[in-house]
């Protein structure tokens, strides 16, 4: 098993997703799905390269994470991944259960919802499957989400789908802190569903409330969750950009670029995603809508950190906007198959398309020269 980031890694990474672009590419024209083989074959490409997610240093550190757990040794992880540790034979089968059970619970959120899940899938594997694969709170995210779409979209017993997608989402918690961000705003999607808009205008209005309250009451607390030496946090790749301190922060060109190419896609859509739920709210699905809002509300939320608060808060704002990437997948898919606003939309696929494009050559040219 390997122990360290070659370039020959990171280019079976990019390899990987080639191929999964290759494979679902015929998707993003009418009628917008894939047959069943290439569908699988997709889904199956997700799974491998989050098995085997080498273009980002985590997949390394997780590796002595691993040891130290099995061994009963500290480390700051939750307690629910040294259960995980204990009864899985190897590190793989480790990144099985957690990434695999994820990406699971995300294709059953697709199938579900009234869209294209080949064309989500595909437009999640394409766009947001590297910054899924690379650390563990992409599960506690999924959790939530899934606990959502029970609500939204239940099974056949109402009631029961219900309450499991309570319990899910507040059990999201336990396997990573930072998932209280989702629940929260799970939570105000639900209180405010009936009227989107305006509550989301009313947020808009509050704004410099909200940033202030964050600065003089949240500053403390989100800081101590952030640990500036969680290697999840501080390095996209293997060699780069680090953290110095938690107040100062040193950044290339390359680096910057590539935060800009992940970030403004989710600006993009939630901005369309507003102006469709002013003019065809009655048009669009509830548990489509409901998914709008919760893009434009995590989106709100996240980018109250952008600003300077007094703490290394782009810390925060970076972690916040990854949980931006499901609810993008979602939402990015409907209005591409339905044509809403399309020349916008697709300029959010495309930017999205060259962000991991860049981010996977970025990661690989500085696996050659720092090798």
């Amino acid at each position: 098993m390997p122990t360290e980031q070659t370039p020959q890694l990171i280019l079976f990474n990019i390899i990987l997703i080639a191929i999964l672009f290759l494979v679902t590419k015929r998707v993003f024209i009418k009628p917008y799905r894939l047959s069943k083989q290439h569908y699988k074959f997709a889904v199956f490409l997700c799974l491998i390269f989050c098995l085997f997610s080498f273009w980002g240093s985590d997949w390394f550190h997780y590796i002595a994470f691993y040891e130290d757990m099995k061994k009963g040794r500290d480390t700051h992880l939750e307690d629910i991944y040294y259960f995980i540790a204990n009864i899985t034979p190897n590190y793989i089968i480790f990144r099985l259960v957690i990434w695999g059970t994820g990406l699971f619970l995300f294709i059953d959120i697709i199938k579900r919802l009234s869209i294209s899940k080949e064309l989500a899938v595909a437009i999640f594997g394409c766009l947001y499957l590297i910054w899924y694969s690379y650390a563990r709170a992409s599960l506690a995210m999924v959790m939530a989400y899934y606990g959502y779409s029970l609500i939204l979209k239940p099974y056949r017993n109402k009631r029961f789908s219900t309450i499991i997608g309570f319990v899910t989402i507040f059990v999201s918690f336990y396997f990573h802190k930072s998932s209280l961000f989702a629940i929260a705003t799970i939570m105000l999607c639900l209180f405010i569903r009936r009227y989107p808009t305006k509550a989301v205008f009313f947020i808009l209005i509050t704004y410099p409330f909200v940033i202030l309250l964050a600065k003089y009451q949240l500053a403390d607390i989100m800081a101590s969750d952030f640990d500036s030496s969680e290697s999840d946090l501080n390095s996209y790749v293997n060699v780069g950009q680090r953290y110095l301190d938690a107040k100062l922060k040193t950044k290339g060109i390359g680096a910057f670029l590539m935060d800009r190419l992940e970030t403004i896609p989710y600006y993009i859509v939630a901005f369309i995603s507003f102006l469709a739920l002013k003019r065809y709210k009655n048009l669009i699905p509830k548990d489509v809508s409901a998914f709008m809002t919760l893009l434009i509300l995590l989106l709100i939320i996240s980018t109250v950190f952008m600003f300077d608060l007094g703490f290394n808060t782009r810390l925060v704002y970076g972690r916040f906007m990854k949980f931006l990437a499901i609810p993008c997948s979602i939402v990015m898919a409907y209005l591409y198959q339905n044509k809403i606003y399309p020349k916008l939309t697709k300029v959010a696929l495309i930017i999205g398309l060259l962000g991991t494009a860049y981010s996977m050559s970025y990661s690989f040219y500085c696996s050659i020269v720092g090798g």
